[in-house]
């Protein structure tokens, strides 16, 4: 004899024992089962019972304890040094910091009373501590504890001198060395360094001490340099001595040098006499020189101004050419002078380089024929874009308008072939520029752009229309009727910039003007001008709620209805019914789509929702099938000793030849076990109907 095992659980209900139940006892007999369902029961409410009055017993501590700390009303709070607020705790009290003062570099750490705020002490900028500092706007103060302005910041990065790269100096002076020694500025050079120094005690009033030199020092090796003679009165000018020797040994009694100077270096000044000059081809003023010239300096002039000269090249070739010198002597360069040799005599030579002609608005060149007074004019010119050269009849000095032949160069490099006008006749092509009209049909193998748009027009009428780029749309528009459809950038379809709606992309309630007013136009569609194929069938299914599921009849779900499959739909198009039941069902894509409900071959049970009837199920999860647990007794109570299959089938191995005989038929011999039938699953009669959902 035991006691029945009790489980701390609420049993749903208790079971009835039925006149057609077995008597069978032990843990799982049926007779105990309601016995068993009672005892879970008791046990589950004593459980609960004890929790409440546990709590109870916490809770009154906790209230206990709370109204001892609980201050009295009257109790005043008052605001300190810097803050403001306050009062009793009759209400709701807050404090806030006071209006701070304002703060400089004199600033001390100090609180007021009330509204009168407070300051804090800024620390002061040394070298070494980072703080505020006074701003000054000058260069020459040295305190320690002052900072520049951005005024002297700049000054110093316009006026700084760096360490590479070119500069110049505006509006300024640059002073190189120290005033009590020789000064010196050194430019590497080679292997060594030039040197340009000055005498630290030069003066007027002293005489022999306004002088200075270059010198060039390279280490191992002795110093070369140039020591300028002392400046007495105005400017000098500066020659070597071996130069001067040169120069003297070939005057001829004071006549003009007969050797050509040896004038290689750039500087337009040395060109201030007549002469022969040696220049070797080098350059001046950026321009080159000639090898070897004959100048001739203007006599009214001290620097070249205006300067000529006839140039000449070495060895066999007969070159000449001239060179020139502006009004501000300077340089200008040469140009060649056409001799037998490099140009073109007027009978019998033959050019073999290009011939250019002057610039001006047209060149010309005309061919004279051998018939009196006729010649062939070519002219050059156009702008850029359009050159072309034009070939005229010109005759007895007059240019003959009637026969002219006009050459178009089109504005592209490489060689053009000249068409004749067969040429043209049996090339079909469209142009690339200009107007043209195109007969017959043109096919575009690959895309074709128009970069300002496309006008088609219609045949013999004078109408068009026109396909062009607005500001955020591109347009197809009428120029009669001024009117224009648009697809616009962000992708609406638009006819005048109004909106017009499509099955993608439906209007809201709120997009609609003019909305209908039921109260003076009823309630019937023919009072707001509906004779379409819009019922009132179709507004009484528009009034369901999104997200209903309903069944039915037909094989297509309604208008406003999608059927329940599990497809994955937009959510950008089904927005309502997205935000319902969201990704419940499935997500999709992950990013724009969302999936249906699946109730294809399905049974609809409802949401246990904490019944615990049908515990454990999440809101619209699946579940599998099932048959509930149990077993069936075959009794064969009428056993005899003369039926021999019978003695077989009782025994508890299928080989007894008789009934075992002890009167009890709870024996496992004497139980046979049935044949299983059926299908696939367990179901109840049913009709198959389209499972629809409101979208």
């Amino acid at each position: 004899m035991a006691n029945l095992t009790e489980t701390s659980r609420w049993e749903a209900g208790i079971y009835q024992l039925e006149t057609s139940d077995p008597v069978m006892g032990g843990p799982n007999g049926i007779d105990n089962r309601p016995t068993r369902e009672l005892a879970n029961r008791t046990l589950w409410l004593k459980n609960e019972i004890a929790k409440a009055v546990q709590s109870i017993g916490s809770n009154k501590t906790a209230a206990d304890q709370a109204i001892a700390l609980k201050a009295n009303a009257a109790t005043l709070f008052t605001a300190g040094a810097g803050l403001t607020g306050g009062g009793s705790l009759a209400a709701n009290r807050s404090f806030a910091l006071a209006t701070p003062s304002t703060l400089n570099g004199s600033t001390t750490n100090w609180a007021g009373n009330g509204a009168t705020g407070h300051t804090h002490e800024l620390a002061k900028a040394t070298p070494t501590v980072a703080g505020v500092a006074k701003l000054v706007n000058t260069l020459d103060v040295s305190a320690t504890d002052a900072a520049l302005t951005a005024a002297m910041g700049k000054k110093l990065q316009d006026e700084k001198l760096g360490n590479s790269g070119n500069q110049t100096i505006t509006n300024g002076t640059l002073t190189v060395g120290k005033s009590n020694e020789w000064a010196a500025v050194r430019i590497p050079s080679g292997a060594g360094v030039w040197e340009i120094e000055t005498n630290p005690q030069s003066a007027a009033a002293t005489e022999g001490s306004i002088r200075m030199g270059f010198k060039f020092v390279e280490s191992g090796q002795s110093a070369k340099g140039i020591i300028m003679p002392a400046l007495s009165t105005g400017y000098e000018t500066v020659a070597y001595q071996s130069w001067v020797n040169e120069k003297i040994a070939h005057l001829d009694n004071g006549k003009v040098p007969s050797v050509a100077y040896n004038y290689s270096i750039r500087n337009s000044t040395d060109y201030s006499k007549s002469g022969f000059y040696r220049a070797n081809g080098n350059e001046l003023d950026g321009k080159r020189l000639p090898w070897m010239e004959m100048h001739i300096s203007h006599p009214e002039q001290s620097e070249n101004q205006y300067g000529r000269g006839i140039g000449f090249s070495y060895g066999p070739s007969f070159d000449l050419v001239t060179t020139a010198w502006d009004a501000q002597g300077v340089y200008q360069g040469m140009k060649k002078i056409l001799t037998e040799e490099n140009g073109v005599m007027k009978n019998g030579d033959t050019m073999t380089g290009f011939l250019t002609f002057a610039k001006q608005p047209w060149p010309k060149i005309q061919l004279a024929s051998n018939k009196g007074g006729q010649a062939l004019l070519v002219e050059s010119g156009g702008t850029a874009g359009t050159h072309c050269f034009i070939i005229r009849n010109h005759e007895d000095g007059e240019v003959r308008n009637g026969n002219i032949v006009r050459f178009n160069l089109p504005d592209k490099t490489g060689t053009h072939t000249l068409a004749t006008t067969g040429d043209l006749e049996a090339l079909s092509r469209v142009d690339l520029t200009g107007n043209q009209t195109v007969g017959g049909q043109k096919t575009f193998a690959a895309r074709t752009h128009f970069s300002d748009g496309l006008t088609i027009s219609a045949a013999n009428t004078g109408q068009s229309a026109e396909f062009r780029r607005g500001a955020a749309d591109w347009y197809w528009g009428n120029p009669i009727s001024r009117k224009a459809l648009q697809l616009k950038d962000n992708g609406d379809l638009a006819y005048q910039n109004q909106k017009i709606y499509h099955e993608g992309n439906k209007p809201a309630w709120n997009d609609i003007q003019n909305k209908p007013d039921v109260a003076t136009r009823g309630t019937t569609l023919a009072h707001y001008g509906i004779t379409d194929s819009v019922t009132a069938v179709d507004f009484q299914w528009a009034n369901v709620k999104t997200g209903t599921i309903m069944y039915f009849a037909g094989g297509q779900a309604p208008h406003g209805w999608l059927a329940a499959n599990g497809a994955a739909v937009n959510r950008t198009t089904f927005p309502h019914l997205f935000a319902i039941i969201g990704t419940r069902y499935g997500a999709g894509d992950g990013s724009t789509t969302f999936n249906l409900p699946d109730l294809r071959g399905e049974f609809v049970r409802g949401w246990d929702a904490g019944r615990n009837v049908d515990a454990g199920r999440a809101l619209g999860s699946w579940q599998q099938d099932e048959f509930r647990s149990h077993h069936h007794i075959y009794r064969r109570g009428h056993l005899t000793n003369s039926v021999p299959w019978e003695h077989r089938e009782a025994s508890r191995d299928g080989s007894a030849a008789t009934y075992d005989g002890d009167g009890r038929f709870d024996d496992g011999g004497d139980r046979v076990t049935t044949s299983a039938s059926g299908g696939v699953e367990t179901r109840p009669r049913n009709i198959a109907l389209l499972a629809i959902i409101k979208a």
